[in-house]
């Protein structure tokens, strides 16, 4: 119990010391996302509908379209078993995440999408 109390103190201090931002470098360059989605077909919809929400969260926190690449099957939206066509969502209940509010680029799709 005193172990736990005293890692929690140092770990207390060290996140109170204001000057360790200023030892980090500042960046700079570009960050660059690769979302790949690992499997196909309707029965692995939740591989591709990850990809799609995560897709949604990286721009909208401020990664541009041009350095995001994205690999997926792109076989829901469409699929004769999707009952809202055009719509793949990640959750129940949830909102579109292959158009809304950004439209999920086709970088690499289908056959694109290989190990080489």
């Amino acid at each position: 119990m005193k172990l736990l109390i005293v890692f929690t103190l140092c770990l207390v201090a060290v996140n109170a010391v204001p000057f360790m931002d200023r030892l980090r470098e500042p960046f700079e360059g570009k960050t660059w996302v690769v979302l790949a989605a690992s499997a196909n077909s309707w029965s692995n919809y939740g591989m591709q509908a990850d990809v799609y929400h995560a897709y949604q969260v990286i721009r909208t926190h401020g990664i541009p379209d041009e350095n995001i690449i994205v690999m997926h099957y792109d076989d829901l939206a469409d699929n004769p078993e999707n009952p809202t066509p055009g719509i793949v969502v990640n959750k129940i209940n949830g909102t579109d995440v292959y158009k809304t509010p950004y439209q999920v680029p086709k970088h690499y799709t289908k056959a694109d999408v290989t190990p080489e």
